[in-house]
């Protein structure tokens, strides 16, 4: 009698159902996907994104954030370069009024021009820290090909940051 491979065989028994953490975590996965932080999304619904990494203390995250400048904190000069850093006061129900540190690399460009009070777009990667957290990965220029961020000023009527003069 010649043997029969079963390798291929339907299987004896049903696999069993999926575990409530598991169908927890794909739901978990699917509202992050919605909540529109990674990057493209211009919208400040990433601002929830950055308050749940920073409620949870988590870093690496991709963000998209929107919020009103409430500090100038300078420019500083290193071995990896030269930043120029800032607070944004995060805006809109979601972000429960977090505030987090920019950090903009400005090697290769013309320091950040904006006024407190300002309202900007910030992509690039949250990492947490007990103070509100940081966006690194941060560069000035939205048209810039990288696969990093960006900072983009609300036009505020001002030449220096992009306005016009009236």
């Amino acid at each position: 009698m010649a043997s029969h491979d079963n390798r291929f065989a339907a299987p004896s028994r049903l696999s069993p159902a999926p575990s409530a953490l598991a169908l927890g975590a794909i739901a978990f996965g699917a509202a992050l996907a919605g909540c529109g932080g990674g990057y493209g999304n211009k919208d400040s619904s990433g601002n929830g994104l950055a308050y749940s990494a920073f409620r949870q203390g988590q870093s690496h995250v991709p963000v998209v954030v929107t919020g009103s400048i409430s500090k100038d904190l300078g420019i500083e000069t290193g071995a990896r370069g030269r930043f120029q850093d800032f607070l944004l006061h995060l805006t809109g129900g979601p972000s429960h009024g977090l505030t987090v540190r920019v950090n903009a690399d400005i090697t290769r460009s013309q320091p950040l021009q904006f006024k407190t009070g300002q309202t900007a777009t910030v992509s690039g990667y949250y990492v947490y820290n007990a103070d509100g957290g940081m966006i690194n990965d941060v560069l000035p220029d939205p048209s810039r090909p990288s696969n990093t961020g960006y900072v983009k000023f609300q036009n505020d009527g001002d030449p220096a940051n992009g306005g016009t003069a009236h």
